[in-house]
């Protein structure tokens, strides 16, 4: 789903531990491929190669792993 290997792989552990996919989209005018989680991130991540922001918006999402470019994010309610 995601050209990212690294939010591919955290997609993957999400789903892995029980988070579901609510949203497939994109968010003009820089993300061309949004998923968005059921569910808060089960866990934190590190990654030199990804940005975590805490948006904790109830209108949009809680939480999100984006490419540096903002072209992919995984987000979560």
């Amino acid at each position: 789903m995601f050209k990212s290997k690294e939010l591919s792989s955290l997609l993957e552990e999400e789903l892995k531990n029980g988070n579901q996919i609510a949203e497939k989209s994109s968010w003009p005018p820089k993300c061309k491929t949004l998923i968005i989680l059921n569910n808060r991130f089960t866990e934190k991540y590190e990654s030199n190669n990804l940005v975590y922001r805490e948006i904790k918006d109830s209108h949009y999402w809680y939480a999100e792993y984006s490419t540096i470019d903002e072209s992919e994010c995984l987000a979560c309610k």
